[in-house]
C-alpha cells in the first residue's frame, strides 16, 4: 500500500499562485508540464533548472513532438519562462513565472479570485484548511454575486453566506440554467416543426412519418443541421415522383425497425408496392 509521507520529500507552491493556475484556461498536458515544472524546481527548493525535452516528455509520460507543442504557448504567455541551450550546453533552463500578472491567459468565469483568496484566509485562522467552511465557529464570509449568476439578486455584496449556502446557489443555478436551455430546445424544435414544411406539398401519411422520423433521430442523439433538413425533405420529394407514397412510408419505417442511422433508398425498388386498400387503412390510421 502506498504511503508518501512529506519527511520523503514535498513541494512548496504558495496558495495564491494555486487559486490563480486552477483557473487558467489550460489543456491537460499544459498542467501536466507545469506540474512537472513545479515538482523539479519548487521541489528541489530552487527556482529554476535544466531540463531537456525529452526529460519532461518522458516525466509526463507522452511523446516530445506533443510536448514540444503545448509547452510553446506557455513560453509566449508568459506562464513559463525559458533561457535556451547551446550546442554545447543543450538543456534548457526552466522556471515558473510566478507574477501572474504578467500571463497572457484567459480565465474561466466564476467566483472571483479574490474570493478564494478570502475564502482560504478564513480557513486558516478559523478553521483546519480540509474541512472548509463547515463548522459554525467560522466567520462569515461577504461575497460578491453578479446578477447573471442568480434570478432577481442584484449585485451588491450579499452577506452571511457560508460555503454550504453557496454550493446550494451554484446547483440551483446549474438547475435553472439547465430548464431555461430545455425550454429553448423544447421552443427550438416547434419553430422547427411549424416551418419544416413551408413551401412542401407532403400528405398528412408523408409528413407524419417525415415527423416520426425525425423523433427517431433525436432519440439516437442524431439532429439534422437545417441545410440536411432540407435536403433529406427534397430526395423524399423527388422519390414520391417515382414510387407511391405508401412504398416510401413503408421504407422510412423498415429503417427505423432495423435501426439504420439514414433512410436506404436502394431498398426503395425491391419493396412491394401496397395495395390500394391498404393504402386507404393507413391513411384513416392516420
Amino acid at each position: 500500500m502506498a504511503n508518501p509521507q512529506t519527511e520523503n520529500g514535498y513541494t512548496r507552491i504558495a496558495n495564491e499562485i494555486m487559486d490563480h493556475i486552477v483557473r487558467v484556461k489550460l489543456s491537460a498536458t499544459q498542467l501536466d508540464i507545469v506540474l512537472a515544472v513545479w515538482r523539479y524546481t519548487y521541489g528541489f527548493n530552487r527556482k529554476e533548472a535544466e531540463l531537456t525535452d525529452a526529460f519532461l516528455a518522458k516525466t509526463i509520460g507522452i511523446a516530445r513532438h506533443n510536448l514540444n507543442r503545448d509547452i510553446k504557448p506557455l513560453f509566449e504567455n508568459k506562464i513559463l519562462n525559458v533561457q535556451r541551450g547551446t550546442p554545447d550546453k543543450k538543456r534548457s533552463v526552466i522556471s515558473f513565472n510566478k507574477n501572474y500578472d504578467e500571463w497572457l491567459v484567459e480565465y474561466r468565469t466564476g467566483i472571483g479570485i479574490d474570493t478564494c483568496q478570502q475564502v482560504s484566509r478564513i480557513n486558516s485562522d478559523t478553521c483546519q484548511q480540509t474541512s472548509g467552511i463547515n463548522s459554525d465557529t467560522c466567520q462569515q464570509v461577504s461575497i460578491p454575486i453578479p446578477v447573471n449568476q442568480t434570478t432577481g439578486i442584484k449585485s451588491d455584496t450579499i452577506t452571511g453566506i457560508k460555503s454550504d449556502t453557496i454550493t446550494g446557489i451554484k446547483s440551483d443555478t446549474q438547475e435553472i440554467q439547465t430548464i431555461k436551455k430545455t425550454i429553448k430546445k423544447k421552443d427550438h424544435a416547434r419553430a422547427r416543426e411549424e416551418n419544416i414544411f413551408k413551401g412542401r406539398s407532403f400528405s398528412p401519411a408523408v409528413r407524419s412519418k417525415i415527423e416520426e422520423w425525425l423523433e427517431y433521430k433525436a432519440e439516437r442523439k442524431e439532429y439534422y443541421q437545417p441545410r440536411g433538413l432540407s435536403n433529406l425533405l427534397s430526395q423524399i420529394e423527388n422519390r414520391l415522383k417515382e414510387y407511391p407514397e405508401m412504398q416510401i412510408i413503408t421504407l422510412i419505417s423498415d429503417c427505423m425497425a432495423s435501426c439504420y442511422k439514414g433512410i436506404i433508398w436502394e431498398k426503395l425498388p425491391k419493396l412491394r408496392a401496397p395495395k390500394n386498400g391498404e393504402y386507404m387503412e393507413h391513411v384513416r390510421r392516420l
